[in-house]
């Protein structure tokens, strides 16, 4: 698991699933990038891509969805902050620092599930995680 981010901080990715997309040689054709093939406009522009219709999907778009590069980085600043508050046992100290990070970042679905498995762990530790619960949260605007 990478608690602290390393691998989407390197790619600079704020949400998965992910997916890169490779020509028939192998070279890149759009980096890696956050995906939902339930979206059917992205389903569409990776059939047309795959059918040799486009060049490529042509969605990539910069996944630092923050305002600004100040407000990415003080999203990480808040993100490593919850990740040292969790290791010491402080839940409430990192759900609040993980909020402060949302705040900076609001399209981040990945600091949107860290509060939300903080805050309700059993929708995400006890059996299965709950699917259905975050779809709840998402339909009524992702507030958890």
């Amino acid at each position: 698991m990478d608690r602290q981010g390393d691998l989407l901080k390197l790619m600079g990715l704020t949400f998965v699933p992910i997916a890169a997309f490779l020509d028939a040689k192998g070279d890149l054709v759009e980096p890696p990038t956050p995906i939902d093939i339930r979206q059917p406009q992205m389903r569409e522009a990776i059939v047309a891509w795959a059918d040799g219709e486009q060049d490529s999907p042509g969605f990539v778009h910069d996944a630092r969805r923050a305002d600004s590069a100040t407000a990415y980085v003080e999203a990480r600043a808040f993100v490593r902050l919850a990740n040292l508050a969790i290791a010491d046992g402080r839940k409430s100290d990192s759900a609040s620092h993980l909020k402060e990070a949302l705040k900076r970042d609001p399209e981040n679905w990945l600091i949107r599930k860290q509060i939300w498995a903080i805050e309700h762990p059993a929708r995400f530790y006890q059996g299965d995680i709950d699917l259905e619960w975050q779809k709840e949260q998402i339909d009524q605007g992702g507030r958890g």
